[in-house]
């Protein structure tokens, strides 16, 4: 009888195993299929907004948009930095403030990337205010849902 229930367990352990497994597999074929989108259907040009020192928002398909730092001008692609999905973006000369919500279906996220020294900064508590003071940011910068920027969501914004 203990042997029963000793085979029991380990049918459940490997049932366990095996849905972690599917779920890690999960997890990495979305983010292989984000950076394909990136590298190779970006060329497409769904959309780009140009932000300050070589960072841009590449909207990788209808309803995706990434955050990239684009390493050579000359080329179309660059490395992500924020995946996707921002769903609101502001900035001024140096700073830029986005949300995302993220496909791998934790909440939403807060942050503000220092574009002159390449620093993203994840804000838990959502307090941009606090963060840009902390930064001795004076002007406002206003966020605008991503939409508005491309014409096929909005008038003529399309970069």
């Amino acid at each position: 009888m203990n042997f029963k229930n000793n085979k029991k367990l380990f049918n459940i352990l490997k049932i366990i195993i095996i849905i972690i497994l599917i779920i890690s597999l999960s997890n990495v074929l979305i983010r292989c299929t984000i950076d394909y989108l990136v590298d190779e259907l970006e060329p497409l040009n769904f959309g780009v907004i140009e932000l300050p020192n070589l960072y841009a928002v590449h909207k990788i398909s209808a309803s995706n948009r990434v955050i990239v730092k684009i390493s050579n001008p000359e080329a179309t692609g660059g490395d992500i930095i924020i995946r996707a999905d921002i769903r609101e973006i502001g900035w001024n000369d140096r700073f830029v403030i986005y949300k995302r919500v993220s496909i791998d279906g934790l909440p939403a996220e807060v942050g503000i990337i220092d574009t002159e020294e390449n620093e993203v900064y994840i804000l838990p508590n959502g307090n941009i205010e606090e963060k840009l003071y902390e930064l001795n940011v004076t002007e406002e910068i206003k966020l605008e849902k991503v939409e508005n920027f491309f014409s096929e969501t909005k008038g003529d914004r399309n970069n």
